[in-house]
């Protein structure tokens, strides 16, 4: 089983403004890139904020939305589910709907968690040439260091949007 990251982030970090953003500042580059990764993979796990956010753009996507306020996997529709993983072992969860190449889509708190719990094969970040100020920060957990290798680096427009792929150590 394989864990793919995905995140455009500002030059200073961030996600987004806020947890409810759905962010209108990344480029057609890296929406594409993000398409492809989501056709690539089985399906996506992402975060409540992150779900309602873009809840229209992955609404035909299998999904697996974290939530810490169900005690077990609730089913929303064919394609979503509601899963707190401290109630429900994750692998074994995602083992059982057949995924073998799975798409974590964020927030913070998720990044965090697939960070901390050592579950992160891959990361993508996407730099966006903008500056945000303030915001939500890509990683929201307590953890030691966890080192990853950068993979590649490209350059996706003439604008200055960067694609960083990092792979685990």
């Amino acid at each position: 089983m394989k864990y793919i990251g995905v995140a455009a982030i500002s030059i200073d970090g961030f996600l987004a403004k806020t947890d409810h953003e759905n962010i209108a500042w990344n480029s057609k580059e890296d929406k594409s890139h993000l398409h492809k990764i989501l056709n690539a993979c089985d399906g996506s796990i992402l975060g409540n904020s992150t779900y309602k956010a873009a809840k229209k753009y992955l609404d035909h996507r299998k999904l697996i939305i974290f939530s810490r306020k169900t005690e077990k996997p609730r089913n929303l529709n064919g394609n979503h589910v509601i899963l707190n993983p401290a109630n429900t072992p994750l692998k074994s969860f995602v083992k059982k709907l057949g995924w073998s190449k799975v798409c974590v889509l964020g927030g913070s708190h998720i990044y965090g968690y697939f960070v901390k719990h050592n579950l992160l094969d891959e990361l993508y970040v996407t730099v966006e040439p903008v500056l945000l100020g303030s915001g939500v920060s890509l990683l929201n957990a307590q953890m030691g260091v966890k080192r990853m290798k950068l993979h590649s680096v490209k350059l996706l427009n003439r604008q200055g949007t960067i694609l960083a792929h990092y792979k685990k150590k």
